[in-house]
């Protein structure tokens, strides 16, 4: 049992989703950078899992989407322009957003691995835990760095205008 100041017997503080003394991380369903290991085991948290990671793949989907729109945007300005400057930053975005497009199917292929695990009826174990923060963080900054990708793209497409 933990103690509190002057050696006095702190209360152990259950979590009300997942019923483990988890300090109160699962509280009012958030989901906090890294959680408690005590915490995987419960249905509410494997709920938010499955959540998490179908929030992903819809995010991925519309990231796809959204990367093609641009391919094809960027293929129109190429048939329009042929200038020497012009093809090699064409080239550039071109090269950026097809290895945009190879890194979201890894982490597509990420997710279907973690469905995986927990389709298997595997526990949620340290193992799955730390892929699942490893994941969260890869997606994060991925969404992040695609953000100031297509700005980018977006300011070059007003400067030639």
């Amino acid at each position: 049992m933990r103690t509190g100041i002057a050696m006095i017997p702190a209360k152990p503080q259950f979590c009300n989703m997942c019923k483990s003394d988890c300090g109160g991380h699962c509280n009012n369903l958030v989901m906090p950078a890294k959680m408690p290991d005590l915490c995987f085991n419960s249905a509410v948290n494997r709920h938010l899992f499955e959540t998490e990671l179908k929030e992903w793949e819809v995010l991925l989907t519309a990231l796809k989407q959204e990367n093609g729109i641009l391919i094809l945007k960027l293929s129109l300005l190429v048939d329009d322009n042929s200038g020497r400057e012009f093809l090699s930053r064409a080239e550039y975005f071109h090269n950026e957003f097809i290895t945009r497009d190879e890194y979201v199917q890894e982490l597509e292929k990420d997710i279907i691995e973690q469905f995986q695990i927990m389709k298997d009826g595997q526990k949620l174990m340290l193992s799955f835990s730390k892929k699942h923060d490893k994941l969260r963080n890869e997606i994060n900054a991925f969404a992040k760095n695609y953000e100031s990708l297509k700005s980018e793209f977006g300011n070059y497409l007003l400067d030639k205008e």
